[in-house]
């Protein structure tokens, strides 16, 4: 579920999606179109503690799976940061591993 979005977002992405939400395993980032190659992804607890980092591919159509089949189940907040522009926020989900 997407909670925040900056206006910045339109300038990066086209059609972001983050599914499944609940997810067990896996987390899907997909996208139509990425304009930068200086975003991350950062899955991170209900008390600010980054537990993974990812790096997202500039390009059309692309997806990155990302394994939370270790993480402890819960509520966590799926950021997405400009890492070259100070680690500006561009979009925020919340997401559930089940």
């Amino acid at each position: 579920e997407l909670i925040e979005e900056t206006g910045f977002y339109r300038k990066y992405f086209k059609n972001l999606e983050v599914y499944p939400n609940p997810a067990n395993d896996y987390l899907t980032i997909a996208y139509e179109k990425l304009n930068s190659a200086s975003l991350e992804v950062r899955l991170i607890d209900l008390t600010g503690q980054i537990v993974q980092t990812h790096k997202i591919q500039d390009g059309e159509f692309r997806e990155l799976s990302i394994d939370v089949s270790k993480v402890e189940r819960g509520v966590y907040l799926l950021n997405v940061i400009d890492i070259n522009e100070a680690n500006l926020p561009v979009a925020t989900y919340r997401v559930i591993l089940d």
